[in-house]
């Protein structure tokens, strides 16, 4: 890691995930709702196989791949976000390789899983007018579709526990 990276992402690595998740879905349900904080994180806990997946612990983000070399990383959406909430750009950077189904994906991190639980409840608000099945699969084709019901039975198995003990 970069110094400049790692002194702009120290305050938060001296918080612990755990407390890191508990004020990213608290900011959530002020902002957004309950009912919304509880199917971005088991959105979250989906992706993240529980916050237990090597790429959720290096990246602290549910799948954003890298598609170009420069920041961005072709997420228009992430410089646009980034400077609402005043983060630089050093801040994020390319993550390592993971070997995935569609073969080697390289993914975006984050500052931190706050940050990274913040903007994707963002990105599914602003960008997936608030269908989190949308974060899967955007299409309108039949398997697109059926895709995203998958997901959201999947989804909504989860217990979304940090939210109820929010509550």
């Amino acid at each position: 890691m970069k110094l400049l990276t790692f002194l702009i992402n120290l305050p938060f690595m001296l918080e612990s995930p755990i407390e890191q998740r508990k004020k990213a879905f608290k900011a959530i349900i002020e902002k957004y709702g309950f009912e919304y904080a509880c199917k971005i994180e088991q959105a979250v806990r989906n992706e993240s196989r529980h916050f237990k997946s090597a790429q959720w612990k290096e990246c602290k983000t549910p799948g954003m791949r890298v598609m170009s070399d420069k920041f961005p990383y072709a997420w228009s959406s992430l410089e646009q976000w980034r400077k609402m909430v005043d983060l630089s750009k050093e801040s994020f950077s390319k993550g390592k390789y993971y070997q995935t189904k569609e073969g080697k994906l390289n993914y975006i991190v984050f500052p931190s899983e706050y940050f990274g639980i913040l903007f994707f409840a963002w990105f599914i608000k602003n960008k997936r007018a608030g269908n989190v099945a949308m974060w899967y699969r955007s299409g309108n084709k039949p398997s697109d579709i059926q895709g995203r019901e998958t997901y959201m039975k999947i989804n909504n198995a989860i217990n979304p526990s940090i939210c109820k003990s929010l509550r």
